[in-house]
């Protein structure tokens, strides 16, 4: 179940990093947070328990690494130009739909981000940024008329 990184760019320590990431994305995915422990995690990355120092200072700092990660994947992903994009409501729409479908789709993925403490709040305001910024961009081309962005967006 050892998963390699090998063929990825980067000095050494980055890909060294970038396995104890992958490891614990892995086994957060296929066993749950209670394989959390930094001897699973090392073990899984194929390397001596003690290295893992080298890296972070507890499983803890992974984590919050992972989840920053996550968190940015899932931006880009959204940020990603759809057909239909044009119309604000549209990519809101998009995005919101996608965003939900991770968690019922993909259990596992949506699991591991509760499980690594992306809260659903945040993933909320991820959203409410969104829509404002298509409100704005709505109100601006003159698309629809609205009094109040903060309060349709709250």
């Amino acid at each position: 179940m050892k998963s390699k990184v090998d063929s990825l760019s980067g000095t050494k320590r980055e890909r060294t990093r970038d396995q104890l990431l992958v490891s614990a994305q892995s086994l957060l995915m296929h066993e749950g947070a209670g394989a959390l422990g930094l001897r699973q995690i090392t073990t899984h990355a194929g390397m001596v328990h003690a290295s893992f120092y080298n890296y972070y200072p507890d499983v803890a700092a992974l984590l919050g690494d992972l989840g920053e990660l996550l968190g940015a994947t899932h931006a880009a992903a959204m940020a990603m130009p759809s057909e239909g994009d044009e119309d604000a409501a549209w990519r809101f729409t998009r995005i919101t739909r996608q965003t939900l479908r991770i968690v019922v789709e993909q259990a596992d993925f949506g699991r591991m981000m509760f499980d690594i403490g992306l809260p659903s709040d945040r993933l909320a305001t991820e959203l409410r940024l969104r829509l404002k910024m298509d409100i704005e961009e709505g109100v601006a081309h003159g698309l629809f008329v609205w009094h109040s962005i903060c309060i349709g967006v709250s």
